[in-house]
């Protein structure tokens, strides 16, 4: 296991206030519950479409060590564009060992959202996701490792292992590799099923490129007109331009 880099922050707090949190400030509608009863009163909430409760409820489930609060709350506030509350919950939830909540907030800090870039924070951030198998977190790393010439080989194993968790942008990425032998010998197989996988379960890029390698037979996948329409056909319905060219041009 590697030394990870490691956020420290009190839990006892009174900020994470943006521009659409300042509700969470106020006191809870009722004292003295456990963190879990404040969690499934925010989970109520949320179903009932109460904001300023739910908001209430998981800001005290959070600062109360419920790491799952912590998240639903950053999730719920970057949805709504508060941008610097919702990277506070992050970090808190990252802190208590949520992984989601380690990866959401290395796309804050790899992009310089609501703040400075940290690159080298975002990476430990995404290998520590990836290593609890969070699958988003794998394609991330696996972004990262991409650009470092070293790592290269490296990089498509991570994707590989995102697709097996099934992230389909995991899969594309992985399959998109094998097909053209970027950075790993070409392997027809693996990428024909990668890509299939990525394709089927919504990834459009996916579908365009096997529909251009069965249509041209290039990239050692044999010509095949009717599957290229096939992978066009899902391409298009998936809202992919090319993809509804190439399928009007049959």
């Amino acid at each position: 296991m590697k030394n990870f880099i490691f956020l420290t922050f009190s839990l006892l707090f009174t900020g994470c206030v943006g521009n659409f949190s300042q509700l969470t400030q106020e006191p809870p509608i009722e004292p003295n519950l456990s963190a879990s009863e404040y969690f499934e009163r925010a989970q109520k909430a949320f179903e009932a479409g109460d904001a300023k409760s739910l908001m209430v409820n998981a800001r005290q489930a959070c600062a109360m060590g419920h790491k799952k609060a912590c998240f639903n709350l950053g999730y719920f506030l970057e949805a709504n564009s508060d941008f610097v509350a919702s990277k506070c919950y992050y970090k808190k939830g990252c802190e208590l060992g949520d992984m989601s909540s380690c990866n959401n907030l290395a796309n804050y800090l790899f992009k310089g959202v609501a703040g400075e870039k940290d690159t080298a924070l975002a990476r430990n951030l995404y290998e520590r996701a990836c290593e609890a198998n969070r699958a988003p977190a794998c394609t991330s790393f696996g972004m990262v490792l991409k650009d470092m010439p070293k790592e290269r080989s490296t990089a498509i194993k991570t994707f590989e292992k995102a697709c097996a968790l099934g992230d389909k942008d995991g899969c594309h990425n992985a399959g998109t590799a094998y097909l053209q032998g970027a950075n790993v010998k070409k392997d027809t197989q693996k990428a024909k099923s990668h890509l299939e996988k990525a394709c089927t379960t919504g990834q459009f890029q996916s579908c365009a490129n096997l529909g251009i390698a069965y249509q041209s037979g290039e990239f050692a996948l044999p010509k095949d007109p009717a599957a290229a329409m096939k992978f066009f056909k899902i391409g298009c319905e998936l809202g992919d331009a090319k993809s509804c060219e190439n399928l009007k041009a049959k």
